[in-house]
Formats: structure tokens, sequence, C-alpha cells
């Protein structure tokens, strides 16, 4: 057994053998319901109680989890940004992977899915800059810096994929207005 603090290769791979265990039993667990009690899914309780662990293990084995808009809001509203983040980059991976196939509506549906939980995630970090986490230390702010610009760039990536899914279903005039977005956003560049 290992803990995920002695060893995290060892207990992510014994995480891993017990999801698709759990996948696998008879009848399968389905990782998209509801618990009857909690009235939460299994990511939203991992989200819940803040295990990114459990959540980058699910999001990896799962390849159907669906990322509800509970879970969605539960993250965005953690005081660290991580667990969001780590949702948001396997809904990207997941829409590259439907752009590669050549599925580009489901690319497009996820990429702006993406998209408007960025909003939700930069909204809310935004919230949180008010003058009783300006005091805060030096590192803190630094460290926020680093987030704020990581979202910058996803949302700008975001926007991008966007475009080329919309050039490719031959929605130009959606294509155009996103561009003029996304200058507006960058002048400088």
């Amino acid at each position: 057994r290992a803990s995920p603090d002695e060893d995290p290769s060892k207990f992510i791979e014994n995480l891993s053998k017990l999801i698709n265990l759990l996948k696998s039993a008879n009848p399968p667990l389905n990782f998209n319901e509801t618990h009857p009690t909690t009235k939460k899914t299994p990511l939203e309780s991992c989200i819940s109680t803040n295990n990114g662990l459990v959540i980058k293990s699910l999001l990896q084995e799962i390849y159907d989890l669906k990322i509800t808009d509970n879970a969605w809001a539960m993250a965005s509203q953690l005081k660290d940004s991580g667990i969001a983040l780590t949702i948001l980059a396997n809904m990207l991976n997941r829409a590259n992977k439907f752009y590669s196939s050549n599925k580009i509506t489901d690319a497009d549906n996820l990429y702006n899915l993406a998209f408007e939980n960025l909003n939700i995630l930069s909204n809310y970090r935004a919230s949180l800059n008010d003058a009783e986490h300006q005091a805060e230390n030096l590192n803190l702010n630094l460290n926020q810096q680093k987030i704020d610009q990581e979202l910058f760039q996803v949302k700008y990536k975001l926007m991008m994929a966007i475009i080329r899914c919309r050039r490719r279903m031959n929605d130009l005039s959606y294509a155009e207005k996103l561009c003029d977005q996304l200058i507006d956003l960058t002048p400088n560049q």
C-alpha cells in the first residue's frame, strides 16, 4: 500500500487499478450518476474534498466522465485553482482528440464549454482580488499572477481552437468575430 505522500506514482498506479476494477464490476459503477445520499457524482465528491490525485486519475481513466456544471462551479471556487486547471486541461485534451479525429463539431462544442468554464474561473478569481486578498503576502500574489498568466494563455489557445473549428465548419462570421476579440485581448502582439 502506498500513500500519496510516500510514493505518489505507486498511489496513482493503485488508484488506476481500483478505478478499472470499479468500471469492470458487475454491474459496473457509473461514474456519472449522483449518489442518492450525497447527491454528488464521484468527481464532485472528490472536488469537495480537494482530492487532486483522485480527480486526476478519474479524468484519465474514465473517458466519458461528465464534468457537470456543479463540479465546475465547485472546482472554480476552491482557493487553489489547481483542480480547476486539471479539469480544464482534460477538457482541452479531449477536444484536441476530437479535432484530430475530424470530429469538428464535437471539438467545437467541447472547446466552447471549456471557454465558458474558463470565464467562470477567471471571473471568480477576479472577485477574489478585492481589498482583503490584496493584503496577503508577496509569495501568494506572485503565485496568483502566475496562475492568471496561465489562464490568459489557455484563453488565447481556446479562442484560437474555436476559430480553427469555426473556419472548418464554414462559420466565418463567428470566426472573424472571435479574431477581433483576440486582437482586442492582445493589442501589443
